[in-house]
């Protein structure tokens, strides 16, 4: 488990590594050479995952997991003590066509989201985004056919409208409390079908990143954001990429994350009103309402000013609103009590 500078994630969790090239997003792939240099610093999980060549990176296919390491980081997950948004598998596609989804691994796998249900400690949110989505849909009628628990989300990637219309009614199907597209690279205008924007709670895009990255064009963007907030589905823009808004390559950072003026980080609901509360108390305890209660200590202490009172341990009686101690009472220091308030103090 480790912190991303993903935007619209928190943390990166992998317990999983190896894949293969299925379109044309996966022209450039950061885990390829990633993988290449873990592999060449000793780190088993990676080992013979790709050829081992940093100049031409290439999948082997082959998938390693670990089962020990998926513990290790789902048990951290649920001792957080702030809320995450960790993305799941950033290094592979979990729904690989060669993972048995009958197997014990993604048995225990099973076994460790559900155990996130109810057992975080706070919010969390697991995001598995795939290529694969026929391999995820069966996953979850297989493990979870009431649907996965809602700290799941789920995407697919489609960099065109090719890909759109392959994918994107596939994920429709799968059911999890929140169903998300990353046009992540994107490489052509996307038209999204009325029964998709009734059943997808989130929108990402962005270009390609990377020295070799490919160029795209600004409309393409602008076509997805529009149709998103038509049809009220938080848009998220990730970057430019390397390519700016002129057709220049000027590099991710100059490029920035502007789309037409403002960013766009736009999240669900769900993030929106309650990531930064426990789980235990999202939808079970009201919010109370604060300004109800300052107003009413406010209008009481006014017409009752006897009641602000000046306390050493057990003893209790009014405070003139002095600086001096009652007569008989030991006098509390302003580090144990503070100083007395006057009534024309507007503390509230």
């Amino acid at each position: 488990m480790s912190k991303t500078n993903i935007e619209w994630a928190t943390h990166t969790q992998n317990h999983q590594a190896g894949c293969n090239r299925v379109s044309p997003a996966c022209g450039r792939c950061y885990a390829a050479i990633l993988s290449v240099r873990l592999a060449n610093m000793g780190m088993e999980l990676y080992e013979g995952v790709t050829n081992g060549d940093l100049s031409n990176p290439k999948w082997t296919g082959k998938i390693r997991q670990a089962l020990p390491k998926m513990k290790k980081n789902f048990r951290e997950i649920r001792r957080a003590t702030k809320p995450r948004r960790t993305f799941l598998g950033s290094m592979t596609d979990l729904f690989h066509e060669s993972v048995n989804m009958n197997s014990s691994f993604m048995a225990e796998f099973a076994k460790e989201i559900e155990s996130l249900r109810n057992g975080c400690r706070t919010n969390q949110i697991l995001m598995l985004l795939t290529k694969r989505p026929r391999t995820l849909l069966h996953f979850q009628q297989h493990y979870f056919p009431q649907g996965f628990p809602e700290q799941i989300w789920v995407g697919v990637t489609a960099e065109n409208q090719k890909w759109a219309d392959d994918r994107i009614p596939i994920l429709c199907q799968v059911k999890a409390s929140v169903r998300f597209l990353s046009c992540e690279p994107m490489f052509g205008e996307i038209k999204l079908e009325k029964i998709w924007k009734e059943n997808l709670e989130w929108i990402i895009a962005g270009g390609e990143s990377g020295h070799q990255a490919r160029n795209h064009s600004p409309q393409w963007f602008r076509s997805l954001r529009d149709q998103a907030v038509a049809a009220e589905i938080p848009f998220h823009f990730k970057q430019w990429g390397e390519w700016d808004p002129t057709g220049s390559k000027v590099g991710k950072k100059v490029a920035g994350r502007e789309l037409d003026g403002r960013t766009w980080d736009e999240f669900p609901e769900r993030v929106q009103r309650y990531h930064s509360l426990p789980s235990w108390i999202v939808g079970k305890v009201p919010m109370p309402d604060f300004n109800f209660h300052l107003d009413w200590i406010r209008d009481h202490l006014t017409q009752n000013p006897s009641e602000m009172r000046w306390t050493t341990g057990p003893k209790v009686s009014p405070l003139p609103n002095t600086e001096a101690a009652p007569q008989g009472q030991e006098r509390a220091t302003y580090e144990q009590r503070g100083p007395a308030v006057p009534l024309t103090t507007k503390w509230w």
